[in-house]
């Protein structure tokens, strides 16, 4: 406080005065910020006392300001009082703030409006700096985060116009300036009480920290409102604004400057960063025509703004003349930015201290650079583009550049960008040669090239030429938006827009020089002599043909045509590259004159005038590059294969008439002479060929086309010779030998005297006049018989022979012609009998028979000619054979035989199946059961081949006369008739197939005929000797070929057992046995040979008669009976004879035999017997559901097999059939199943003792000393590991369920059978799941049918006696090794001492056991026990122990599905397992809840996670898995991702893993970074798919940790103790090994803490429901609720002491072992109610009470009182002990 105010000190009136014409200047200034005083005034006394020239100074507002205003000071009074109470901190005072005008005015006439904001607190979090929260808690502090802004809108006073500085208020006007466009206020630390400054610190302090925070927190927020006000103020939403408004520059002039003085300084900095920060709209941008944009400093897209400082780029003096019909110009700059407007580019209106206002803030906003620029106009091919550029390609002249000018200037802009060669595509700046504007697009990229004028009409393809310049200035390869205009390219743009001018199939076109022009054919020319340079600089020799070769189909080589009629009349015409050796350059040196001849061709000529023009005319420079590479590809008279070409071509349309003998003869010799330089050249042949040059024949001049050409022998006659070349196409030349080589080269054919007859005149001999075939048959007979003759030589005399043999020269009577083989020689006696065609009459002369014999006159009679004659006469046969028949017959076999060495012929394989033969006759009386091979009756005779026939003996007949056929005698060769003796005669035999006996298979063929002969007729007295005679010569014969298989296989089926003659009985094979009793047989079905046929058992055995009789005997003899039924009911001597044959079928089945058939038939039915199929029958398995069926069932019942005299019990017996024989099993079709109402699982009573029992390790011991007593008893040794793993496969199976009141019923095709109804005591479900009645007492008949329940259910695994397992179900698990002592089962020293007793799978993991649960996340193996985690802590929200890892809970668990192979460690805790549980069904899991024991080895050794000391390899390793494992944990949803983050911190906690304790503290500083990098990855990518909001929280790190802090501890006690406990035991450590889980050393039965505050936590809320219940008329269901509430706090602290579930509904024996106290209450609450199943049930009362009626009278509030009493025992009995 200053000591002493100047306002005492005497004063000058003058300066009195100066002081107040200042205090008048400022009191305009006074009220801007106050908020109770809205006028002063300042008046003078004059030296009367009166008060004179007073000066007021109001401030105006509105009713509605003053409301808001008032509100304002009321709100700050509330801040105030808050922060005094220390109700708040500074940083939570919420924001307020106002805005107003208010409007100022003296009595002078002046007035001025402001702009004021107001403002309190701070709308984000921001950070209060240390000091002066100390301040503000050390209540030093009295000042409000208050403050604001005001801005002059209007003013008349002149001083306002003048002043440049701006006022300081903290509240009242500070003796402060800045340089500021506005006034600020606020509640600043001052200086002293004087106010004269702002407090500052140069050390930094409280005052200068409080005056930042108030700048950067509440003045900065404050200014930027008053700019968003400001800018709605002054600025309409549709306003539309010259770029240079003046209303702009007044805008801008309230964005301040950045100063230099410290506090301002923050103010600016921190009013930029504000703007940026809540991305305040504040930035014009106006496009020409468009209402005014606001845009925020940094945006993307179409927000995106830029300020201009292209001025600063460029250079002034560079002008650019943007519309060519005037002379104005502008800068370069200035097109530029008006570009970018007018194409919608977002430029700031601000000048650029506004952006070096942000820049100097550290607000990046960004600037005009090539780099933008091209980055918007690249938006154009965007799906939301920002450039208006309009639809592309368009005319420059209509685009928005308006000229190319403009364009070019904004594509050398861009060009500043370092990548902008790069960055082309997609840039819409592209200028073609047509003036349109296109986008650079590297899908279609432009050619750059100055041959653009080429392709006339495809401008749009190539960039502008004044373009090509710009961009040709670049190095390195070309940018993809060009592509390189070389041959290819012109080639397929000129044929794709031009395809009628430069292009046709003949490779022509006519040209008429003007279109295209002649100058475009040299520009052409150009271009390729300039490709070709380029390949020379690349150092690549390419041909002529190689360059051309993409222009091989476009015309471009000038040349011209002759016309064929007018001799001086040329046609220009343009030829493509790939027909250029079509044109001939005549212009080289002619060789040997031929260049005249090959001009009368018309061919074409090359037009070398027009190939290099000059400015007036046109030449041909001999120097000239276009010609010497036209001369490459055209022909010349030094190129004769190049000539051929070109005549090729003109002899396609003209053949030249006029060429002299002597030009032909020239142009002949031309190429013979240089055959070497064409003769490999393509269609050169054809080519010549087609020369009208060469003399036939009859010396004209042809053309040979494609002409067979032979040169003829002059000595063979011509006569008739022109026909060839008129219809068969072949030209005959004359020979010349100058040019052979060249015949030669064509393919001209020089012919012998043999050839020309053989290939050319006889094939067409019949078309020869008559006089010249007489003329050249004479020719060639007198040649033939001339013996020395060198016109031909012997071969060629050969070949001539030949043809003559096919050649028909002869006439017949019809005047036909012939061959001479047509006819047979009359000198021959042989053809008398078969043939009347002889030789006509001329030719019989003698001087023609030697050259018609050589011709193949017929004189011997051959073998085809026997067979044509066999033929006939079995075609007569066939028809109507005469006695002439067989005597044709006859003659024939007679020549045959007498041919000399006839079996060295074919003849006899040809005619051996030829039917020509009578076959011979066997007689009436055998002819009377069968009639012989072949016939159909006894009239028409049958005519047969010699093959297979056999010779006609009277003993060959009886035996075999029906199946094979019988030769007469002179058709069997004898060797009394032949020559060559009896081998000739065999082998005659041999060869037609004659045989001398019949095969065995037809003679058992004939047996099966003759059986079925004499089955069907009656034989006579006089016929029953022949018939038995027949019989046994039949055996006979097959007794000596009785080992053939053919007889077995014919007779298979056929009765051809005699058992007697009178009567006639034949039976087959498979109805006789040899040895059989006589009350055996089963007449007619099964009989016993007859005595009589003794002599034959080697045959019948054979054939298939058995010894004895089998099951198939039997099976037969019940299909026969079947069939003989006809499915009808059965006589009672069927039946009888039926169960005789069954009692015979199963006799022999239980022997062994099996029965290979389909269908077997059986006796059955209801109320007649009939034969079924035996898989159609129903056998009666369960006899129990004969009451109960009651007729239901209508399918039929096999017999009783007991019926059939069988002992076996029928059910084995059906089982020794094959599946597909069995009958039905009556249990699979009629099914039984429990009612639904009773499958309501029941956990009291039997159930629950039976699965306490099965799970007991005496149990479990029990049953394998019952399996391998079973084993000893078979003789059958098992190893100990199988029989351990047989038993737990037992024990695995057996489900065991309860149910009240257990009822079953029957099931027929789906439908319940009525009345079927029947109480069970156990039963099997489909499932295979066990159900026993709970409501049943226990006895020995309840045991013995659970015990036949479980062997049925372990059918295949288990095998022992149903005795002994009856006497240990149900008993104490204590007593069962005693009972199976008493009962002599073995003892087994294995079993006796092992320890091991499984754990029950569901009880609660020891809490002494938690601290060997393996952390790490493996594979589980199938079978494997495992503790499954049920409880987690963390994850429950449990605010009492969510950071106690003492109240985790496991249960005991075994895998059911393991999983197959070895996975990363990643992969594996994504995998699910099938867990057991203890429950009826099996759970499905992931493998986070699921934990593996530690080794006890590793536990003794204190090495709960063994490590290597010292390896960097492995700890990198660990890391690399541990960051894949957490990667993949991301990927499960929240809660399984916090679990696998407990485990992982619990694994490599320090104080678990002792020796690595600096290691793991790595590993969790690297699982902490890691995390915290996944849980942002999952917010960021949340925030995108929910629009910025995040969707869902993440993981409670902090909460993890502290749970795993408290766990590690108790591991660490649980630890030391469980390995003292372990060293001071006994056991061995390898007695250790054998455990599957760890021993747990907790003698006080398991307690768990966890599952007991569960208990309870549930016994409270029961305990509610009934409190809520009082008063309610049901007081049965309160009193139910109060013994629940009860029943469950017992249960609850008995968990405190052991954790075996006692499922008692019995209070005081559930309290058995808590205090006297808690077992008295309950036992006075069980006085009270009663039994807990009166509350609920009518059947615990006497009828016709009920449960309302008994507790109707009950005090209930005694009652629930009572409950509140126990429970409030129990949770203190249970606090206690946790």
């Amino acid at each position: 406080m200053a000591e002493q105010s100047d306002l005492g000190k005497s004063m000058p009136v003058t300066k009195l005065e100066e002081l107040m014409d200042q205090f008048r200047i400022e009191a305009f200034h006074i009220l801007l910020f106050l908020n109770s005083v809205q006028k002063v005034s300042l008046s003078e006394v004059d030296a009367l006392g009166k008060v004179c020239n007073t000066y007021t100074v109001k401030a105006q507002i509105s009713e509605e300001v003053k409301d808001q205003r008032r509100e304002f000071a009321k709100y700050v009074k509330s801040v105030a009082d808050q922060l005094k109470l220390k109700d708040t901190i500074l940083s939570d005072v919420k924001l307020k703030e106002i805005s107003y005008v208010m409007n100022i005015t003296d009595n002078g006439g002046y007035n001025e409006s402001w702009l004021v904001i107001q403002r309190i607190g701070f709308d984000h979090d921001v950070s209060v700096p240390l000091s002066v929260q100390a301040w503000f808690s050390h209540g030093d502090l009295a000042l409000l985060p208050r403050g604001g802004v005001a801005a002059l809108l209007e003013s008349s006073r002149p001083e306002s116009r003048l002043n440049t500085k701006s006022w300081v208020y903290c509240f009242l006007p500070l003796p402060l300036r800045t340089n500021l466009p506005v006034y600020i206020n606020g509640h600043f630390s001052l200086d002293s009480e004087s106010r004269r400054n702002l407090r500052y610190d140069e050390g930094g302090g409280q005052s200068t920290d409080w005056n930042n925070l108030l700048l950067s927190s509440v003045l900065a927020p404050s200014y930027v409102s008053i700019i968003q006000v400001l800018r709605d103020h002054m600025f309409n939403h549709a306003c539309i604004l010259e770029p240079n408004s003046c209303k702009l520059w007044q805008y801008e002039h309230f964005f301040p400057r950045i100063p230099t003085e410290p506090y301002w300084k923050t103010l600016v900095t921190s009013f930029y960063r504000e703007l940026d920060r809540i991305h305040a709209a504040v930035l014009p941008v106006c496009h020409p025509g468009m209402a005014i944009r606001w845009l925020s400093p940094i945006a993307d897209g179409e927000e995106r703004a830029f300020f201009d400082d292209l001025i600063s780029q460029l250079p002034h003096e560079s002008l650019i003349r943007c519309r060519p019909e005037t002379d104005s110009s502008k800068p370069e700059w200035m097109v530029i930015r008006d570009t970018l407007l007018v194409t919608g580019f977002n430029i700031v209106n601000l000048s650029m201290h506004v952006c070096r206002g942000f820049l100097e803030s550290g607000v990046k906003v960004e600037r005009i650079t090539p780099e933008a620029v091209v980055r918007f106009y690249k938006s154009y091919n965007t799906p939301h583009p920002r450039c208006t550029i309009g639809q592309l390609p368009v005319p420059v002249k209509h685009s928005i550049f308006q000229n190319e000018n403009t364009l070019m200037t904004m594509v050398k802009y861009c060009k500043r960008e370092e990548d902008f060669l790069a960055n082309l595509n997609g840039l819409p700046l592209l200028l073609t040669q047509d003036f349109c504007v296109r986008v650079f697009d590297k899908e279609n990229p432009t050619y750059r090239t100055r041959f653009y004028d080429l392709v006339p009409g495809e401008a749009h393809l190539f960039v502008h030429e004044r373009f090509v310049g710009m961009f040709k200035e670049t190095t390195g390869p070309m940018p993809d938006v060009f592509k390189t205009f070389d041959l290819s390219d012109f080639g397929k743009l000129l044929l794709e827009s031009h395809p009628d001018l430069f292009c046709d199939d003949s490779g022509y076109v006519e040209w008429n020089t003007q279109h295209p022009k002649q100058t475009w054919v040299w520009r052409v020319w150009k271009f390729v002599c300039d490709e070709k340079k380029r390949y020379a600089k690349d150092e690549l020799n390419v041909t002529a043909q190689e360059l051309l070769k993409p222009l091989n189909e476009v015309c471009l080589i000038p040349a011209t045509v002759r016309s064929h009629q007018k001799a001086h009349t040329v046609q220009h015409v343009l030829v493509s590259p790939g027909n250029a050796t079509t044109v001939v350059d005549f212009s080289q040196k002619d060789i040997m004159g031929v260049h005249d001849i090959v001009r009368k061709f018309c061919v074409t000529e090359l037009n070398v005038s027009l190939l290099d023009p000059t400015e007036t005319t046109y030449h041909i420079s001999s120097t000239s590059p276009r010609l010497e590479l036209v001369r490459q590809l055209v022909a010349s008279t030094k190129q004769p294969a190049l000539i051929l070409t070109a005549l090729q071509k003109s002899l396609e349309t003209f053949v030249p008439r006029d060429l002299s003998t002597c030009e032909c003869s020239t142009l002949l010799v031309y190429y013979s002479q240089h055959i070497s330089q064409w003769h490999g050249f393509p269609n050169a042949s054809n080519t010549i060929r087609k020369l009208p040059c060469f003399l036939n024949v009859v010396d004209q001049h042809v053309a040979l086309h494609d002409s067979k050409v032979y040169v003829v022998p002059p000595m063979v006659p011509t006569t008739d010779m022109d026909f060839w070349k008129s219809n068969s196409g072949i030209v005959f030349l004359q020979k010349n030998r100058s040019l052979e080589s060249l015949y030669n080269y064509i393919g001209c054919i020089d012919l012998t005297v043999t050839q020309i007859y053989c290939q050319f005149i006889f094939p067409q001999f019949y078309i020869l006049t008559e006089e010249g075939r007489l003329e050249h048959l004479t020719f060639v007979k007198d040649m033939m018989n001339k013996e020395k003759d060198n016109c031909i030589s012997q071969n060629e005399r050969g070949v001539l022979t030949e043809s003559l043999k096919c050649l028909e020269f002869l006439e017949d009577s019809d005047h036909e012609l012939h061959a001479a083989s047509y006819f047979y020689d009359p000198e021959n006696p042989v053809f008398e009998l078969m043939c009347n065609v002889f030789i006509p009459g001329p030719f019989r002369k003698k001087s023609w028979l030697k050259f018609l014999r050589m011709c193949g006159l017929v004189s011997v009679i051959t073998a085809d000619m026997f067979v044509t004659f066999a033929e006939e006469v079995a075609l007569e046969a066939k028809r109507r054979p005469t006695d002439s028949t067989d005597a044709k017959a006859e003659a024939l076999v007679n020549h045959l035989f007498m041919r000399p060495n006839v079996t060295s012929e074919s003849i006899l394989g040809r005619i051996k199946n030829i039917r020509f033969i009578r076959q011979d006759t066997v007689g009436s009386a055998l002819e009377r059961y069968c009639l012989p091979h072949g016939s159909l009756d006894h009239e028409r005779p049958v005519y047969i081949p010699l093959n297979q026939a056999v010779s006609g003996s009277r003993e060959n007949i009886y035996i075999a006369w029906s199946a094979a056929p019988m030769l007469p005698y002179w058709a069997v060769p004898t060797d009394s008739l032949m020559e060559g003796g009896e081998a000739y005669c065999q082998d005659i035999c041999r060869q037609l197939g004659i045989q001398e006996k019949p095969t065995p298979a037809m003679v058992a063929h004939h047996c099966e005929a003759f059986i079925r002969g004499i089955n069907s007729k009656k034989i006579p007295a006089r016929g029953v000797a022949v018939v038995k005679n027949t019989i046994k010569q039949i055996y006979t014969f097959m007794m000596k070929h009785c080992y053939n298989s053919t007889i077995k296989d014919i007779l298979e089926g056929v009765p051809c057992v005699m058992l007697k003659m009178d009567p006639l009985c034949l039976v087959s094979v498979d109805q006789v046995v040899l040895e059989m009793a006589e009350d055996e047989q089963i007449e007619p079905y099964l009989y016993r040979l007859s005595p009589e046929l003794g002599p034959y058992h080697k045959l019948f055995t054979y054939l298939g008669v058995s010894r004895e009789a089998t099951a198939l005997h039997y099976a037969s003899v019940l299909n026969r009976l079947h069939a003989a039924s006809h499915e009808e009911t059965l006589d009672p001597n069927e039946v009888e004879l039926a169960k005789k044959t069954i009692r015979g079928l199963f006799t022999r089945i239980e022997k062994g035999d099996k029965l290979d058939l389909d269908p077997l038939y059986l006796v059955g039915g209801h109320s007649g017997q009939k034969l079924f199929k035996s898989s159609q029958l129903v056998f009666n398995d369960m006899p129990s559901f004969e009451e109960r069926l009651q007729g239901a069932f209508q399918e039929p019942f096999v017999v009783d097999l007991h019926s059939c005299k069988l002992k076996t019990d029928p059910e084995d017996l059906f089982a020794m059939l094959p599946d597909h024989l069995k009958p039905i099993m009556l249990s699979s079709v009629v099914v039984e199943e429990m009612d639904e109402n009773q499958q309501t699982v029941s956990t009291d009573g039997i159930s629950e003792k039976l699965r306490r029992d099965f799970a007991s390790g005496e149990f479990f011991r029990g049953i394998i000393r019952l399996m391998k007593h079973s084993a000893y008893l078979d003789g059958q040794q098992n190893e100990e590991g199988n029989v351990e793993q047989l038993a737990q496969e037992v024990l695995d199976i057996i489900n065991v369920c309860g149910s009240d009141n257990l009822k079953t019923h029957l099931k027929y095709n789906g439908q319940r059978i009525k009345d079927s109804d029947m109480k069970k005591e156990c039963f099997i479900d489909h499932a295979g799941m066990l159900w026993v009645d709970n409501s049943v007492a226990w006895s020995t008949d309840y045991a013995l049918e659970v015990a036949k329940a479980i062997k049925k259910i372990t059918r295949g695994i288990s095998k022992f006696l149903i005795e002994h397992l009856v006497s240990i179900i149900g008993c104490a698990p204590g007593e069962i090794s005693q009972k199976l002592n008493r009962m002599d089962v073995r003892r087994d020293g294995s079993v006796l001492h092992a320890q091991y007793t499984p754990p029950t799978l569901g009880s609660f993991v020891p809490l002494d056991l938690h601290h060997l649960l393996k952390q790490g996340f493996e594979t589980f193996k199938q079978g494997e026990y495992v503790a499954f985690q049920v409880y987690h802590p963390f994850l429950e929200h449990d605010d009492d122990h969510a950071a106690d890892g003492d109240h985790a809970a496991y249960v005991f668990a075994r895998i059911v599905d393991s999983a197959s192979g070895q996975e990363a460690a990643e992969e594996s805790l994504l995998r699910k397992y099938s867990i057991n549980v203890g429950e009826p069904v099996h759970k499905t899991v992931l493998a986070t809840d699921i934990f593996k024991f530690h080794r006890m080895k590793g536990v003794v050794c204190e090495e709960p996670n063994v490590m290597p000391v010292d390896d960097d390899a492995f700890e990198n390793e660990v890391q690399i898995e541990t960051k894949k494992v957490l990667e993949a944990a991301w990927r499960l949803p929240l809660e399984e991702r916090q679990k696998v983050i407990q485990r992982l911190l619990l694994q490599w906690h320090p104080d678990n893993n002792p020796g690595r304790e600096t290691f793991c503290a790595e590993m969790n500083t690297f699982m902490k970074l890691h995390i915290d990098r996944l849980m942002k990855e999952q917010v960021a990518k949340q925030q995108d798919s929910h629009g910025g909001n995040s969707g869902s929280s993440d993981v409670n790190y902090a909460l993890i940790a502290s749970y795993v802090q408290h766990r590690t501890q108790a591991n660490i006690r649980q630890r030391n103790i469980y390995q003292e406990n372990l060293r001071s035991e006994s056991r061995s450590q390898k007695d250790m090994a054998c455990y599957r889980v760890p021993i747990s050393f907790d003698g006080s039965g398991n307690p768990q803490p966890g599952e007991a505050k569960r208990w309870l936590r549930q016994a409270k809320e029961d305990l509610k429901a009934a409190q809520r219940s009082i008063g309610d008329s049901s007081k049965e269901w309160t009193c139910y609720k109060c013994h629940q509430a009860a029943e469950k706090a017992v249960k609850a602290c008995q968990f405190t002491r052991k954790s075996n579930k006692d499922w008692s509904h019995h209070l005081p024996s559930l309290a058995t072992g808590l205090d006297a106290h808690m077992v008295t209450m309950v036992t006075d609450l069980e006085g009270m109610l009663g039994n807990h199943a009166d509350m609920r049930y009518p059947d615990n009362l006497s009828f016709p009470r009920i449960p309302h009626d008994k507790y109707s009278d009950i005090d209930i509030q005694d009652v629930v009182t009572q409950t509140q009493n126990i429970l409030e025992s129990a949770d203190v009995f249970i606090n206690i002990r946790t």
